[in-house]
């Protein structure tokens, strides 16, 4: 067992799916590779999440930021759908749970890992600060 597998201790083989499965991750993520870890353990940093997740399954994975997910929803099924073009403009869109996540689309593409929520501000992290107000 490796090190993301006792992080992950999930058991999938019951649901018989055969399709694509998507995770999102609340950090950045490249290439289904874990970056950071704000507000979880740092034992996740440096784990290859989708291949952790391919282990429990034959489907395929894709693992990315969890907002930058809610944002292509947004932006394939939601109010962005209009901008989701060449010449759509910038598109921005927040997520407040654990942390202040971000995705940031311009004409239509999205601009990966934003995690605006970890600007500094005041000489402190934005999502630190919005918590003490």
């Amino acid at each position: 067992m490796t090190k993301s597998s006792a992080i992950l201790g999930i058991d999938i083989g019951g649901f018989d799916w055969r399709g694509q499965i998507g995770c999102g991750y609340p950090g950045v993520v490249k290439n289904g590779i874990v970056y950071t870890a704000a507000n979880l353990d740092s034992t996740w940093i440096g784990v290859d999440l989708a291949s952790e997740l391919k282990n429990f399954t034959s489907a395929r994975v894709n693992v990315l930021n969890d907002a930058d997910a809610a944002g292509i929803a947004e932006m394939t099924f939601g109010a962005g759908k209009p901008r989701n073009r060449k010449g759509g403009g910038v598109v921005m869109l927040f997520t407040f749970g654990t942390g202040i996540g971000s995705a940031l689309f311009v004409d239509g593409r999205l601009v990966p890992n934003t995690e605006f929520g970890h600007i500094i501000m005041d000489g402190i992290d934005a999502e630190k600060l919005a918590a003490t107000v």
